[in-house]
């Protein structure tokens, strides 16, 4: 199965509608891909990194238990772990990284994060 015909088939499955639009993300500076998933009524964000299954999996178990925790990261709705493919919730344009250095919370996000990130910032931001 194809990558763009797995979202389909799991949107269809899962929510009972089609896609109307897929269109690429930027890159983060890694060997993922980023897609929005566009519907009638919202969005969601398919990932697909073939190339490391072991990253897949702990991205996915890390992001499930974080998220049974309470902690505020996004909701992981599918994953195809053969393939490298995973549909989560989609957070918005606007980055985690752009966020923090903005000091602009996302749904709790500054709290958590924000002592990691400042400092990336803070160099970034020199030059």
């Amino acid at each position: 199965m194809e990558f763009f015909d797995w979202i389909h088939e799991r949107c269809l499955a899962r929510w009972g509608v089609h896609p109307l639009r897929t269109r690429p993300l930027a890159s983060d500076g890694s060997d993922r891909s980023f897609f929005r998933v566009e519907f009638k009524a919202g969005s969601l964000i398919a990932l697909w990194n073939s190339g490391h299954l072991g990253e897949n999996e702990a991205y996915w178990e890390i992001g499930r238990h974080l998220g049974s925790c309470g902690i505020p990261v996004p909701r992981l709705y599918d994953y195809q772990r053969d393939m490298g493919w995973l549909l989560l919730e989609d957070l918005g344009e606007l980055s985690l990284q752009e966020a923090v250095c903005k000091e602009a919370p996302i749904k709790g996000f500054w709290s958590f994060t924000g002592l990691f990130w400042r400092p990336f910032c803070y160099f970034k931001s020199r030059g």
